[in-house]
């Protein structure tokens, strides 16, 4: 399981530290994700002019925002991490704002087997609950990775809360 949700990646120095910062600029969003329909809609919502532009993909999105053709690129936190750590732009840019939306990650197994769930649930329940999975979450985004990159991605309290929940003694 893991918890993401969107943020905006921007400039250094762009003076742009929250989502109201972008009245009156430009956002580059990737076709054919959530943040495509979400993000405008919340802009309506706040009554905020911003002037939306897409891409293909989200090499093409951070392309965009690094030529000066966007003032900022929204999409997951994990995602956009993983693009600065690729990238290696983190003298450039940096991820500003809180949560605009939130999306759960997770594996994915058949419903109707049953004993395969419980084994599945007991063995996160338990790493969970040891913390264990705490030293899991570090090793994969905070630690340097096989290829040297690192992720830098602090855990989200919303992670942490979900983490708690799950090793927690049942009933």
């Amino acid at each position: 399981m893991f918890v993401t949700g969107t943020k905006l990646l921007v400039r250094r120095g762009s003076g742009i530290l929250h989502f109201r910062n972008l009245d009156g600029k430009t956002v580059v969003l990737t076709r054919g994700t959530v943040h495509e329909t979400a993000v405008p809609k919340l802009a309506e919502r706040q009554n905020l002019k911003i002037n939306f532009v897409f891409a293909a993909d989200h090499n093409e999105s951070f392309q965009t925002l690094a030529a000066g053709k966007a003032d900022a690129f929204a999409n997951d936190d994990v995602q956009l991490y993983g693009i600065l750590a690729e990238k290696n732009a983190r003298a450039d840019f940096r991820i500003v704002g809180d949560f605009l939306t939130y999306a759960d990650y997770a594996l994915m197994y058949r419903k109707d087997d049953a004993d395969f769930a419980e084994v599945v649930e007991r063995a996160f329940c338990k790493l969970a609950g040891s913390r264990e999975i705490v030293a899991i979450y570090e090793r994969w985004f905070l630690k340097p990775l096989p290829s040297g990159l690192r992720l830098d991605l602090p855990m989200s309290p919303h992670l942490e809360e979900l983490f708690r929940v799950q090793g927690l003694p049942s009933d």
